[in-house]
């Protein structure tokens, strides 16, 4: 696993990318997914069932169901957490907000509460390209770069891929 710490200064945030490689993934998150199920099964083995038609319900079955499946509670959690905090100082079960609605975060990463929403600043395919361009090799990056570039118009997300991919490339 590699995992490259990045800034997203305008926002204000720290944000991760993680690569995760030469693992058989057979639980949580990375799971297997089975014929028939969209998403990998619940810990107790049990099935989420096929993509459900609805956006509402897709976002119900993921956001809710799913995540607190697999949510890390106080008793699996690998951290230490400062007196008079724990894993619920840090989640927000609001979050994602249901389809449609404005993607406001009511905690940041540090489980205070946010600044409150930045205009973002928008940045074409062609522009993404150009600074997504020191991974053109790697399509599946590059791919993944242009788009998260275009989304968030957070020109540091292309600096990110190219450390990420560079670890990457050094580890093998």
């Amino acid at each position: 696993m590699i995992i490259t710490p990045t800034y997203w200064a305008s926002e204000g945030y720290w944000y991760l990318n993680i690569d995760v490689f030469n693992t058989t993934a057979r639980e949580g998150i990375m799971g297997y997914i089975s014929p028939g199920s969209w998403l990998p099964p619940a810990p107790n083995g049990s099935s989420f069932g096929p993509k459900p038609v609805s956006l509402d319900e897709r976002h119900i079955v993921l956001n809710q169901k799913f995540a607190d499946a697999w949510r890390v509670k106080d008793t699996t959690s690998l951290f230490d957490y400062a007196p008079g905090t724990s894993t619920a100082s840090f989640t927000d079960r609001n979050w994602p907000p249901k389809p449609g609605e404005p993607c406001v975060a009511k905690i940041d990463v540090w489980g205070a509460p946010p600044r409150g929403p930045r205009q973002v600043k928008e940045i074409d395919r062609e522009t993404a390209q150009k600074l997504c361009h020191a991974i053109v090799d790697d399509k599946a990056s590059f791919a993944n770069c242009v788009f998260d570039v275009v989304a968030t118009g957070n020109p540091g997300i292309a600096d990110a891929y190219v450390r990420s991919v560079g670890l990457r490339r050094a580890a093998h």
